[in-house]
């Protein structure tokens, strides 16, 4: 706001009290003028002190987001059509790949053993008289066979001395060999029945197991796990 400088008294004299215009006075008596060119008087901004700084508020996160144009949107659709979406491999098959895929040697030998010998038994089985015809077929009479059938398939194994080719076999003077093969005999029911052995069934072939250890006079010291 223009404020009139007041006289200096060296150049004009001494002005009469009631010559004097103040300019308070002056600035009240103004009419007010919505449309005037003058405008008020403000403080200037003060700098923040140094190495202070001012938090400033963030944008939000949506701000500036809008939906893309139906043209735009037309685009995107065009462009990933040009991207050929791979067709299905029909020459992949699992039932190609064979179920000892990846395993160790061992691992191998011990569960085809345990196959061979659940054959080798259920050939024994049916040339008994009056005889189950499931024992016709391995893998019907697994599916078929109860926990005394299995019982007694064990025990059976703890007596063989030679292998179906005539080799005579180690034996078992550990208990933990008999565990490894009734591991294997259950990855192996597993595989031909397409599902678990039940928690009872399990339950009722283990407590055979620890009578047959007693029986055998086998050693309960563990071992090391057998790779499965």
């Amino acid at each position: 706001m223009y404020r009139r400088r007041r006289p200096n008294a060296s150049n004009h004299g001494i002005t009469s009290e009631s010559s004097y215009i103040s300019p308070i006075d002056s600035d009240n008596d103004k009419p007010f003028e919505p449309n005037s060119s003058e405008t008020d008087l403000t403080e200037r901004e003060c700098s923040p002190p140094a190495g202070r700084t001012i938090a400033r508020k963030k944008p939000s996160p949506n701000t500036g987001i809008r939906s893309l144009p139906a043209d735009l949107s037309n685009i995107e659709r065009v462009h990933q059509a040009r991207y050929q979406v791979p067709d299905d491999d029909t020459d992949e098959d699992l039932a190609q790949v064979p179920e000892d895929y990846g395993r160790s040697n061992k691992t191998k030998k011990l569960k085809l053993r345990l196959k061979e010998r659940w054959a080798w038994f259920c050939q024994m089985k049916a040339m008994e008289p009056s005889v189950d015809s499931k024992w016709e077929d391995a893998e019907d009479a697994l599916r078929e066979a109860s926990p005394n059938e299995m019982h007694r398939f064990l025990n059976w194994c703890l007596k063989l001395e030679y292998s179906p080719n005539g080799r005579r076999q180690k034996g078992y003077t550990k208990a933990s060999a008999l565990e490894a093969d009734w591991k294997y005999f259950r990855i192996y029911y597993t595989r031909v029945t397409k599902h678990e052995m039940s928690k009872e069934m399990g339950e009722a072939v283990r407590t055979g197991m620890r009578y047959l250890v007693d029986k055998r006079g086998l050693d309960k010291q563990p071992r090391a796990n057998v790779p499965v």
